[in-house]
């Protein structure tokens, strides 16, 4: 309903294809310098037929997940520019502490020993970005200041004798099932492949990992708290208030249901302390509590890729969660 499609910026909402594409029109009630073009459309294409579009000319730009192959497709383009960076997106598995098993930390701990963290990076991530590395920090990212290692390397190699000595000592019967949920449309390879790594190592410590992908994750599955532990993305900024949410009980983001008290207030100073060097002293002291609970393991930080044609002025490569539209309303056709 255009009428309620409100806009307080240079661009306001115009038309809707469903499945097709969606219209920026100008906002003709806005104030300032008005938006650079007449229309911006958003097309809906599937990742793997865009770089055939740009070399057509049906778009102009794109911001995928990018593969080693999908890379490889746009740098063979002509009259397409191509930048690549780190972003502030990163893999994480969730442990569901609504389940008993998983409230032993034995248990997670001995699933953290499993997980081939460092294979994933080197065979998924390395390709794109040669400088990749395991993340070992949930709220500072390794290309910014203050990033610091908080795991103690304690889950850098995979141990499978240690998973299987934790699991014992927590008294489970193995082997141990745990469901793996994530977002599986089909589309999404490299997503597939760390599911397949991750049955391959852990079902040899004593787990029967459940691949328990779906295409209604997001939507039923992850909210609902279907699933033992979980595989996604969480997207974020040079903020560090953005994480919070994630650790605060009764949060819509804690979809785990984290609950670790003596972290609480360390969030709440962060949220209220506007000195950047305050903020990544608490953020480190925040991080090391959640290892020493593994509360949550991250993988790795995203590699982005943003391409686009070379009549296509002022498109910029954007690392934060506003993605590469953040200035659409200056984007020009020459």
């Amino acid at each position: 309903n255009p009428d309620t499609m409100l806009s307080g910026g240079r661009l306001a909402f115009g038309s809707w294809d469903a499945g097709s594409s969606f219209t920026l029109v100008p906002n003709e009630n806005y104030w300032g310098t008005p938006a650079a073009s007449d229309e911006i459309v958003v097309r809906y294409i599937a990742e793997e037929a865009q770089s055939q579009a740009l070399a057509n000319g049906e778009i102009n730009a794109m911001d995928p997940q990018p593969s080693a192959d999908l890379l490889g497709q746009l740098e063979g383009l002509a009259g397409v520019t191509v930048e690549t960076g780190a972003q502030y997106i990163w893999e994480h598995f969730d442990f569901n502490f609504n389940s008993k098993v998983l409230k032993d930390i034995k248990v997670r701990e001995a699933f953290a020993k499993c997980l081939p963290r460092q294979q994933m990076v080197d065979n998924l991530i390395v390709p794109l970005d040669s400088t990749a590395q395991v993340l070992n920090n949930r709220w500072i990212q390794p290309f910014e200041d203050g990033y610091a290692d908080n795991s103690g390397g304690a889950y850098d190699e995979v141990d499978l004798e240690g998973a299987q000595a934790l699991l014992a000592e927590a008294g489970v019967e193995t082997p141990l099932t745990l469901r793996l949920g994530w977002f599986d449309n089909g589309g999404n390879q490299r997503r597939t492949d760390q599911v397949a790594l991750t049955i391959e190592s852990c079902n040899q410590a004593g787990f029967e990992i459940v691949d328990a992908g779906s295409e209604t994750f997001f939507d039923i599955e992850l909210a609902a708290g279907d699933w033992d532990i979980a595989m996604f993305a969480w997207a974020g900024s040079p903020l560090k208030s953005s994480g919070v949410a994630t650790y605060q009980p009764g949060s819509g983001n804690n979809v785990g249901n984290i609950d670790i008290p003596d972290i609480q207030p360390l969030m709440e100073e962060l949220l209220q302390n506007p000195d950047p060097a305050t903020q990544i002293e608490l953020a480190n002291q925040i991080d090391t509590r959640l290892w020493e609970e593994l509360a949550t393991i991250p993988v790795f930080s995203f590699p982005g890729v943003v391409a686009y044609s070379d009549n296509a002025a002022n498109v910029i490569y954007n690392p934060s969660q506003n993605g590469l539209t953040f200035n659409a309303s200056q984007w020009q056709l020459s």
